[in-house]
């Protein structure tokens, strides 16, 4: 072969290199708009007072599969800030109700279950992959130095069961908490990560693209959460096993409606 070919295969390689560089830079930026500035939360936790997601919810631990209505009710204020309801109904068992609380604060989206004192940080943007932040605000008791708490639930202790409902607009239907509890599925350690962005594929063929994917850890287990443009929660996976990805002891992903 004669020098020129020998360049010209040179010339292809590095291209071939930096092409895939750039496209592995993907990764490494903070996620933006079409218009090229920061995606702001909204854009990856959008809260439409009236609009509503089904989830279909698998436990492998109790061996059951439920259907989960969440509703996002009008503005009210809660715990001094205006907030959001988060209406959930198991469809499986109609009288099982339970309320909690979104709320947006500049670049970050909270969470704050019913009977609650402190909110949970859902999703804190620049929404760039490696970025972290602690759910819960630590506290004078906090040992977890290395952030590495199993919070299971942050709910009141005292098992506060009278919380005031929220009336729902559509069928004025009176939502009260049978029991306060956690109606959003995070648990974990105290922090989130975005480890990724990526294409999500769910049961039922329909595909997310450019979800990012946020995760923590339940001791030996790990935990992920998937968040697409303009959609919000679409899948998540809780006590996931080494070498188990992507199936976690409990899943959830957006289905359609359960039919009656």
């Amino acid at each position: 072969m004669n020098r020129p070919f020998y360049r010209l295969i040179a010339s292809l390689t590095i291209i071939a290199l930096v092409a895939i560089i750039q496209g592995c830079s993907n990764d490494s930026v903070v996620i933006t708009n079409s218009s090229g500035t920061p995606a702001s939360v909204d854009k990856y936790f959008p809260l439409s007072p009236g609009s509503s997601v089904d989830y279909i919810i698998t436990n492998y631990l109790s061996h059951d599969t439920i259907h989960l209505n969440c509703t996002v009710g009008s503005a009210v204020t809660h715990n001094g800030a205006s907030s959001l309801p988060w209406l959930t109904q198991y469809e499986e068992y109609p009288s099982v109700k339970d309320t909690g609380y979104f709320h947006v604060d500049g670049n970050a989206v909270y969470y704050l279950e019913n009977g609650a004192y402190s909110p949970e940080k859902i999703l804190e943007t620049p929404l760039e992959v490696g970025r972290s932040w602690q759910r819960f605000t630590p506290t004078e008791n906090d040992k977890d130095t290395g952030n590495l708490i199993n919070i299971l639930t942050n709910h009141d202790e005292k098992g506060d069961s009278g919380a005031v409902g929220i009336d729902q607009d559509d069928n004025n239907d009176d939502i009260k908490s049978i029991t306060p509890g956690k109606n959003y599925p995070t648990t974990g350690a105290n922090y989130f990560i975005i480890t990724a962005v990526e294409d999500v594929t769910l049961a039922d063929g329909n595909m997310y693209r450019d979800c990012i994917r946020v995760e923590n850890r339940s001791g030996d287990f790990i935990n992920y959460y998937w968040y697409a443009p303009e959609a919000g929660l679409v899948k998540f996976a809780n006590n996931i096993k080494p070498g188990e990805y992507p199936d976690g002891q409990v899943n959830g992903e957006i289905a359609a409606k359960k039919p009656f």
